[in-house]
């Protein structure tokens, strides 16, 4: 799916692996499943808000959840997005979710931003 794109995937096994990555790499947009062995995409969602940079989130999922998705924007998210993987639709997304942690980014370099701000995006 990644093929064709320039991005640099960096890929974790656990809440500690990502921890680790988040801190010593400038990460924009961190993707992670709804059911994780070791944690909750809330904890991912929290270590990702933890650091200077505060990648943009994408949670993905098998379900169609309105509540899980509801959850998602409201806690800082930026998109929830459903399995089956549609190739177009997820790169679609990242590429909104690099576009603004970028923009969020120059903000909070300008000052124009506080840290604590979440940007979510009802759809991709």
């Amino acid at each position: 799916m990644f093929a064709h794109t320039k991005w640099q995937l960096q890929f974790v096994g656990t809440l500690n692996d990502l921890r680790q990555a988040l801190r010593h790499s400038q990460i924009g947009v961190v993707i992670t499943d709804s059911r994780l062995p070791d944690c909750s995409w809330n904890e991912v969602l929290e270590a990702a808000d933890q650091t200077e940079g505060q990648p943009s989130v994408i949670v993905i999922s098998r379900v169609a959840d309105e509540h899980l998705w509801a959850e998602v924007l409201s806690t800082g998210g930026f998109a929830l997005v459903l399995m089956p993987l549609d190739r177009t639709e997820v790169l679609h997304c990242i590429a909104s979710a690099w576009r603004n942690w970028q923009d969020r980014s120059v903000l909070k370099r300008s000052g124009k931003l506080p840290r604590t701000i979440h940007a979510s995006a009802s759809s991709c």
